[in-house]
């Protein structure tokens, strides 16, 4: 009997926002949408990977929440994302430019 294949995970820094930066001109909610964003496109977050809920990225960015939802609905349009209500928020597959 073979051991059971591992799944490589990448580990990443955590997601971060600068206060600084946002007052320097960026938004906090473009901050964390082009760090999702950079993480799908980098293949960090796979087709298909749930993203944690939005409540647990206000917590633990540290940010409102409709900061995060800000960035969420933003990937969502450019359907980078879906959300799915009771299932959650998952990466889309790649769009087509």
């Amino acid at each position: 009997m073979s051991p059971p294949r591992s799944t490589h995970v990448r580990r990443t820094a955590p997601l971060r926002v600068s206060r600084t930066a946002a007052a320097a001109g960026t938004p906090l909610y473009r901050q964390l949408y082009a760090q999702l964003r950079e993480r799908i496109e980098s293949g960090d977050l796979a087709v298909g990977a749930r993203l944690p809920s939005s409540r647990a990225l206000t917590r633990t960015l540290g940010v409102a929440r409709n900061t995060v939802d800000g960035a969420l609905a933003l990937l969502v349009t450019e359907g980078w994302i879906v959300r799915r209500v009771g299932a959650g928020t998952f990466v889309a597959d790649r769009p087509v430019d």
